[in-house]
C-alpha cells in the first residue's frame, strides 16, 4: 500500500523532479554525473531532489490512505 502511494506521489512531481529523484535514488547515479548529463549545476540537482522529496513527504502526510 505504501509503495502505491509513493508511486502516485512520483507521478504528481514535475518531469524534472521525477527524473532527478529516480536517477539519484533508484539508479544510484552520483549527483555530479547527473549534473553533467542534465547540463545543470550540482546545486540545482540537489535543490531539485530536495524539492521532490518534500513534495512526496507532503503528499504522503496529507494522504488519507496512510
Amino acid at each position: 500500500m505504501k509503495r502505491d502511494l509513493i508511486e502516485e506521489a512520483l507521478t504528481r512531481l514535475d518531469r524534472e523532479q521525477r527524473e532527478v529523484l529516480v536517477a539519484l535514488h533508484y539508479r544510484k547515479i552520483p549527483v555530479s554525473e547527473l549534473a553533467v548529463h542534465l547540463n545543470i549545476p550540482t546545486d540545482t540537482v540537489n535543490t531539485c531532489a530536495l524539492s521532490a522529496l518534500r513534495a512526496i513527504h507532503k503528499f504522503l502526510k496529507d494522504s488519507p490512505q496512510q
